[in-house]
């Protein structure tokens, strides 16, 4: 039996047996990496070759088997290695290896492993398993399982890795180009070109187009290098040769080609060589298309409009909001399955499709575009649709203007404002409103809020209206007082249903209800502007005649002119133009006076009637004549021509003169008036005042009986009265002023009433009127009603005293100021009517000389008349400035027949007794006319003193205006008894309205009675009277105040109507005389007159006339006159 092994033994035999299995697995891994490394280095020099040089086929047939045996050879060769390696590895092989590697085992692992097979000793087995033991003890400790063998070396590793790592960069660095080589490596039958050094890339390539659609080819090329052309081919349908064309790149490599209006399919490629592309083909397709667009147009209902078909194929829309479009058209191409309108909101409006017809519609409401769209079974639709743009026409907002009033209107007793306003829309309204608040007040809070009415309109058309509404204010329940300002605008609204109706306001306007002192205090301010304007153009022609002056003797004295003369006689021109274009400005400031003052009823018609005479006197300062002989100065100036310039500097000195008169005449005929007018202002604020006083008295009482009837709501307060009371007495203070104010211009005027207006003025200060009503205010705060109104009953009686006095101190003074006129007019009428008829004398015993050297004793007679002519210019140079009536030509004449005079004597002087005549007749012929001139101016001012109506006539048109006054009373009653214990409708206003204005109509009767200076004389008191009470139902009628007090006073108006009728009756109750019967008398009458002897009688007439008084045929005679002498006046036939 065999004995077991040594342990160590065991585990050293069971070591080594790991190690040859490690070293095995070493070997074979260290032949794979070398097979690894030279099969990569064989494949890698394949693969950069065929990178390098493309090889042919051939020779990549060639290489490729090459490779694959190659290949195998090496694989064959590293296998038999390893397998070689393999079956000769044993335990003494194995061993042997070790003890080289580990010098300290040498050769006992070997010596170990031959003892323990019996082999090389023939020792004792005892000795030989000791030396086992030993070996064993000695060789276990050494660790030749870590034999080197086993590890691969660095160098083996680089020689196994180092060409697949090669190959590795090389595809990653290059992957396009080594793909590629291994591609044409294992495809050794290929041929292979070699890649170009562009990118040729087509589009759209093959695609289907729809027919007369455009074809655009585009070649891009890409790459470093590219051909400088391309060459496209096409080929239709049916074609065997195709058509070639050049394309020529632009810099970024890109050619195109454009064919419109593809009709056939088709096959193109394009050539860049050495590349080409292939064929592509192009296939045609039919595409649906819209034809015959129609529109039509329904405009909204609300314009009026009719509908509006737009002609064929029009498809843009420019339409109001709300327009329905309905539009239709029909199909051709392939057949639609549907159609729709697309909108650039993107918005869709499905059409109906019959047949070939599309058809649908869709409302107007916001700008853009929309085009039509069609689509086929296929899903193919049209292509490039026309967008049709879509504009809205605007509704514009209405129009609305105010004509009447003005933006602040003032407004008299009757609350009426008239108003006028104009609204105007493209397609109608749908309502117009008036609103108003109160604003100001002095007696009442304002109001907040407006209120408004409805004004009648006509609704929706016509498109431009003119709404004229008068807005009675009580109507709407208005009851101001003066000071109150009422706001008001005007509404007005479209008919846009649509968008909603639009609103258009006018701007917020005034009413004010001033107080006649506020009203006479603006015609104050007004006529303070006009008389500075005056005084200015009369120190502006001092001016004048300064500079012309200094001219006149620089050309005397030097007896020439040069270029200073003529910058001052431009100078002068200039002058003369701005104070003529001063004229005009006041002129037209004397118009608007008048015309304010006859709005606003603030003076008599007869004072009303010397504003428009005044205006005429200033318009008569323009001067034609200065202006043309400036003109004419100026030409002689640059003519240097001596004596025309003497000629028109003496001609200029005239009519500067004549024009520095008349300035001076308007300015005093303005302060006359003015002071008349004040007169009446005063009248007009006292009898103000005296109403004022009566209707606080009314009030006062009401407030003192708090009766039951009175609606307590509406009474007014004490506070409210003392204010008013207190208003009252700053108008008695302007009232103070204006007299001393009048008083202070009276003193600057002759022939006025001063010492009347003294002691008018003294009575005034002694009745203390502001004081009083301030006392009477603070009566009324505290309570004493009783004592407040029996002294406002005082001051009321007082106040119409004193309108009164001043009434009467008008009118003396209008009176003497008229007497003073006349008589002087008389005086100057006689004067040239003896010029004349010396004048007349003279010229016929000149005619009668038979030589051209008349006597000296002529001359000197002439000279007598001439300074007689001149005489009676200056006086009326001065009536003038007194008698607005007295034309221009009345001083005009006089100077024509001064300077006829002046030529006369200058004739007679050089011996022309022919020219001298001439001149005198002439002269002659300008008295005659300057006489007919104040013989009219005279009768004008006769009638204005003594009146044209009869007795019989001043007593039948008072019993017209009794039986008037009657009929009128007795609808007052009516309408009184109609409204006793109701409120006021607007039917009753109305009628009061209406009462009042018949009321006005007789006033106005009775004023023009009262122009009249018989009438005045006569009933001078009633009428006054009357008019007052006539004034103040006229106001209670208009402000719907209608009492037992208006019926009394009516009833007072009619009976002092019939007591004027017998009054008169009474005064034109004299002896008479008595007529009898005619007699027929023979008699013998004288033998004719000659006709100088009836020029005589004529002339001798007329002084007579002159001397006691104006019969009623003064004009007749007057003419008679005037006919005579134009007769004789013709020359008489020379003798022979």
């Amino acid at each position: 039996m065999t004995e077991a092994p040594h342990p160590s033994i065991a585990l050293l035999q069971k070591r080594l047996a790991q190690t040859r299995r490690r070293w095995i697995a070493a070997q074979l891994t260290m032949a794979l990496l070398r097979l690894a490394g030279a099969l990569g280095l064989l494949w890698g020099v394949a693969l950069l070759l065929e990178v390098l040089f493309w090889l042919p086929a051939t020779w990549r047939t060639v290489l490729l088997l090459g490779l694959v045996l190659g290949s195998l050879a090496l694989i064959v060769w590293h296998l038999g290695q390893w397998l070689r390696a393999f079956w000769r590895l044993d335990e003494e092989h194995l061993a042997r290896q070790i003890g080289r590697q580990f010098p300290e085992i040498a050769d006992r692992l070997l010596t170990l492993l031959q003892l323990e097979r019996g082999r090389c000793s023939s020792a004792a087995a005892a000795l030989v398993k000791r030396a086992q033991q030993e070996l064993a003890t000695q060789i276990m400790p050494v660790p030749f399982e870590q034999l080197a063998a086993l590890r691969p070396s660095h160098r083996l590793l680089g020689i196994g890795l180092g060409p697949l790592i090669l190959l590795g960069l090389g595809f990653l660095v290059a992957p396009g180009a080594f793909k590629a080589a291994a591609t044409r490596l294992f495809s050794p039958g290929r041929t292979f070109e070699r890649p170009l050094p562009f990118m040729l890339i087509v589009t759209p390539g093959d695609t289907t187009l729809a027919r007369g659609d455009t074809l655009r080819i585009t070649a891009t090329l890409q790459g470093t290098h590219f051909p400088k052309q391309l060459t496209l081919a096409l080929r239709y349908a049916g074609e065997l040769q195709p058509e070639t064309f050049t394309l020529i790149p632009d810099s970024l490599g890109r050619a195109q080609f454009t064919l419109p209006n593809l009709q056939r399919p088709l096959h193109y490629r394009l050539e860049a060589l050495p590349a080409a592309t292939p064929w592509h083909t192009v296939t045609l397709q039919e595409r649906p298309i819209a034809r015959g667009l129609q529109l039509t147009l329904h405009y909204p209902a609300y314009t009026g409009l009719p509908a509006q078909t737009l002609p064929l194929d029009v498809g843009h829309v420019t339409a109001l909001p709300g327009t329905q479009v309905y539009l239709q058209f029909l199909t051709a191409g392939a057949p639609v399955a549907q159609a729709a309108l697309r909108f650039d909101n993107g918005a869709i409006v499905p059409l109906r499709l019959q047949d070939s017809l599309a058809q649908g519609s869709f409302v107007l409401l916001q700008e853009g575009t929309y085009w039509i769209e069609l689509q086929t079974a296929d899903g193919l639709t049209n292509v490039d649709p026309i967008r049709y743009q879509l504009k809205l026409l605007p509704d514009e907002a209405p129009i609305i203007t105010l004509l009447r009033p003005e933006a602040t209107y003032t407004l008299d007793d009757a609350l009426e404002a008239p108003l006028l306003v104009r609204v105007h829309d493209d397609f109608g309204f749908t309502g117009l409103r008036l609103y108003w608040r109160l604003a100001q007040s002095s007696f009442r809070p304002v109001e907040a809020e407006f209120s408004y009415r409805t004004l009648p309109l006509t609704i929706p058309r016509p498109l431009d209206q003119e709404i004229e509404y008068r807005w009675e204010l009580r109507a709407d329940g208005l009851e101001l007082v003066p000071g109150d300002v009422l706001e008001y605008y005007l509404e007005v609204w479209d008919n846009d249903r649509v968008s909603g109706p639009k609103a258009t306001r006018t701007p917020i306007q005034q009413l004010r209800l001033p107080s006649l002192a506020e009203r006479y205090e603006a015609l104050d301010a007004a006529q303070d502007n006009i008389a500075q304007g005056l005084e200015s153009l009369r120190e502006q022609a001092e001016q004048l005649q300064s500079t012309f002056q200094e001219l006149q003797e620089t050309i005397r004295r030097t007896q020439q002119a040069g270029w200073n003369e003529q910058q001052q006689a431009e100078q002068l021109r200039q002058q003369q133009e701005a104070l003529e274009e001063q004229v005009d400005a006041l002129a037209k400031q004397l118009e608007h006076l008048a015309r304010e003052m006859q709005v606003n009823q603030l003076v008599s018609e007869e004072t009303l009637e010397r504003y428009q005479e005044l205006q005429r006197v200033v318009e008569e300062i323009r001067s034609p004549e200065l202006r043309q002989a400036l003109e004419q100065l100026q030409e002689a100036l640059r003519a240097l021509d001596l004596p025309r310039m003497l000629e028109n500097l003496e001609h200029v000195r005239f009519n500067e003169a004549q024009f520095r008169e008349r300035i001076e005449r308007a300015l005093e005929l303005f302060k006359r008036l003015r002071t008349q007018q004040q007169l009446e202002e005063a009248a007009r604020l006292a009898e103000a005042l005296a109403r004022t006083e009566e209707r606080l008295a009314e009030q006062t009482q009401q407030l003192q009986q708090q009766t039951a009837a009175q609606d307590t709501a509406t009474m007014p307060t004490p506070e409210a009265l003392a204010r008013q009371q207190e208003a009252a007495s700053q108008e008695a203070q302007q009232l103070e002023q204006l007299l001393e104010e009048t008083r202070r211009q009276m003193e600057t005027l002759r022939g006025t009433p001063r010492q009347a207006m003294d002691s008018l003025q003294q009575s005034l200060r002694r009745l203390s009127l502001p004081e009083r009503m301030q006392q009477n205010a603070q009566q009324l705060r505290q309570g004493d009603f009783s004592g407040a109104q029996q002294e406002q009953q005082q001051m009321q009686q007082q106040l119409e005293g004193l309108a009164a006095r001043l009434s009467q101190l008008r009118q003396h003074m209008e009176g003497g100021q008229l007497q003073l006129n006349v008589a002087g007019l008389r005086q100057a009428l006689r004067h040239v009517l003896l010029l004349s008829e010396a004048q007349e004398t003279l010229r016929n015993e000149l005619q009668a000389l038979r030589t051209d050297r008349p006597p000296a004793t002529l001359a000197r007679r002439q000279e007598g008349l001439i300074q007689g002519t001149r005489t009676v210019t200056d006086s009326l140079r001065q009536l003038a400035r007194r008698i607005p009536q007295m034309e221009r030509a009345v001083q005009q004449t006089a100077s024509e027949a001064l300077r006829a005079m002046e030529a006369s004597v200058s004739g007679m002087a050089e011996g022309t007794a022919r020219l001298a005549s001439s001149n005198q007749t002439l002269a002659m012929m300008h008295l005659n006319e300057l006489a007919r001139m104040l013989a009219d101016l005279l009768e004008q001012l006769q009638r204005q003193s003594a009146g044209g109506m009869s007795l019989a006539q001043m007593i039948q048109q008072l019993q017209q205006m009794a039986g008037e006054q009657q009929q009128l009373n007795d609808q007052i009653q009516q309408l009184l008894n109609d409204i006793q214990g109701t409120r006021l409708v607007t039917d009753q206003l109305e009628r009061m309205r209406q009462l009042a204005r018949q009321q006005e109509a007789i006033r106005r009767q009775l004023h023009q009675l009262a122009r009249d200076r018989e009438a005045r004389r006569r009933l001078l008191g009633d009428l006054d009277a009357l008019a007052r009470q006539m004034e103040e139902t006229v106001q209670e009628l208009q402000q719907g105040q209608l009492d037992r007090r208006t019926l009394e006073r009516q009833r007072q108006i009619l009976t002092r109507l019939l007591e004027a009728q017998h009054s008169i009756r009474e005064q034109d109750e004299e002896p008479r005389r008595q007529s009898r019967s005619g007699e027929d008398v023979v008699r013998e009458s004288p033998p004719e007159l000659t006709p100088q002897q009836e020029l005589d009688r004529l002339r001798r007439a007329l002084i007579e006339a002159l001397e006691s008084g104006y019969a009623p045929d003064y004009e007749a005679l007057i003419r008679r006159y005037f006919e005579l002498l134009e007769r004789l006046q013709q020359p008489a036939p020379q003798t022979p």
